[in-house]
């Protein structure tokens, strides 16, 4: 649902748009949680389930910090672009209506007789 002004043009709710951002970011933020958890979860499960020849010694397993730097950049990344596609389409929606306008004017609209039947 698209909020309206007075003069029938489809406009930008701010607020809308932030709510909209933090919900994604909370949404990717909970996400990337979840695979940190889930991957430290798996650096000491999968190790343990395996046969202790399939390892060398001197391997060692753990989550490595750039790794999961790049993850939560890449996740911050996703949310922004996947929360701003809508919001962006609705702008350039916006931009094109008022153009469209500016080209044309309201009179086109306005200064048709109305042909109705009686």
């Amino acid at each position: 649902m698209r909020p309206w002004n007075s003069n029938g043009r489809c406009f930008l709710d701010l607020a809308l748009v932030q709510q909209l951002m933090m919900e994604s970011l909370l949404l990717a933020f909970v996400g990337a949680a979840a695979g940190c958890l889930l991957a430290g979860i798996a650096v000491n499960l999968i190790p343990s389930l395996v046969p202790p020849d399939v390892f060398p010694a001197e391997s060692v397993i753990e989550l490595n910090a750039p790794v999961l730097a790049f993850t939560a950049a890449l996740s911050i990344m996703t949310a922004l672009i996947f929360g701003l596609a809508p919001d962006l389409r609705d702008l350039t929606t916006v931009q094109l209506q008022r153009k469209y306008e500016e080209l044309f004017g309201q009179a086109s609209h306005s200064n048709h007789k109305d042909y109705r039947l009686r």
